[in-house]
């Protein structure tokens, strides 16, 4: 008979090396695109919604909670956050600050449409966005505000000003560029 004893510094260890380090996945999805730095290996795809976990987030459950979906649906979306160590399983263990899970498997629905009814206007375009767009960005899967405004000289600020549905407010906590669906185009100079 074998006797397995599981401590939790043993379980703080085995789950650390698991986690780390954080690389970059090399698969694409129906979008086509690469899931954000940081996702775990076998995350749902495609997925709509990235979520970069932060401390002090807890586990899936509160996760869950804020993006208004199940911690079960977290866990499926994500099956490397739970682990088997020495035949035991533990479910939302490996679960750390900075990693990108997914936190939804839908496309948004309706689907945006494009402002004003501009002709010259690409589709998707989500709502609100800037009338007299003069330049258009197809999001890539993995793409965040900061480094897309940098590319095309603007501020984040100004950049979710011109394509406010980038943010969303959450459970009274407001998140700047929580939207960023992949093939949506942005607006970056108007």
């Amino acid at each position: 008979m074998k006797i397995s004893f599981v401590t939790a510094s043993t379980l703080s260890l085995t789950a650390a090396a698991a986690a780390t380090p954080l690389t970059p996945r090399e698969n694409t999805c129906a979008q086509g695109s690469k899931p954000p730095y940081g996702a775990l290996p076998h995350s749902a795809c495609p997925c709509w919604n990235w979520y970069k976990i932060q401390a002090g987030d807890g586990d899936c459950g509160k996760v869950a909670s804020k993006f208004g979906v199940g911690r079960d649906d977290v866990i499926k979306w994500n099956p490397d956050v739970s682990m088997s160590v020495d035949g035991t399983f533990y479910d939302c263990i490996n679960f750390w600050p900075q990693q990108q899970i997914c936190v939804g498997v839908t496309a948004p629905n309706p689907l945006p449409t494009p402002p004003c009814n501009a002709d010259d206007a690409p589709f998707p375009v989500g709502k609100g966005t800037v009338c007299g767009c003069k330049k258009w960005y197809k999001i890539q899967r993995g793409d965040d505000c900061g480094p897309v405004a940098s590319e095309f000289g603007i501020s984040s600020d100004q950049l979710i000003k011109w394509n406010p549905w980038l943010s969303a407010d959450v459970d009274g906590t407001h998140y700047p560029c929580i939207n960023m669906w992949p093939t949506s185009n942005l607006c970056v100079a108007a």
